[in-house]
């Protein structure tokens, strides 16, 4: 399952704003998963850390 949040994940203090979340299609969750793979060679990747 891929989500898609457009806006991202800020905060506002504006009590009538709206963020619209949607689950995405097979086709866009695969080409995302794809694309940060480090093996698909689409971006250099500067450094790798684990969290504990």
């Amino acid at each position: 399952m891929g989500i898609s949040a457009q806006n991202g994940f800020d905060t506002t203090t504006h009590p009538g704003s709206k963020t619209t979340w949607n689950s995405l299609g097979r086709q866009e969750r695969d080409d995302v998963q794809r694309e940060f793979d480090p093996a698909s060679g689409r971006h250099n990747l500067k450094y790798r850390f684990r969290a504990p």
